[in-house]
């Protein structure tokens, strides 16, 4: 790939990408473990539409490069719960990371 000569689309750019997604997932579950364990989470009043929004966008690239349908429902309008952003993004992210990747391997032969 840093040469030029091999293609994103084809193998070396599946491993390449299956392997940023998980890099990608122990990042985000190693930052919200080490929050929780130093207290520095806050308490906030937290509105659901945008954090479901984020996730949908950030799943977009998992969902295009995999060929699979995502569709996350939208919250209600002003539903909202009082706790810390970044821990709910984490939470909500991780079962649909996880569903992206149990489809490829459900489809593959």
């Amino acid at each position: 790939m840093r040469s030029g000569s091999v293609g994103i689309a084809g193998s070396t750019g599946n491993l390449l990408g299956t392997r940023l997604d998980a890099m990608s997932d122990l990042i985000t579950r190693s930052l919200a473990q080490v929050r929780l364990e130093a207290g520095t989470t806050r308490r906030e009043h937290v509105t659901l539409a945008p954090i479901l929004e984020e996730i949908e966008l950030a799943a977009a690239l998992q969902v295009e490069a995999r060929r699979i349908l995502l569709a996350i429902d939208p919250a209600p309008p002003g539903a909202a719960i009082d706790g810390n952003a970044q821990l709910l993004s984490s939470i909500l992210t991780n079962p649909v990371q996880n569903a992206c990747k149990l489809e490829l391997r459900s489809a593959a032969p």
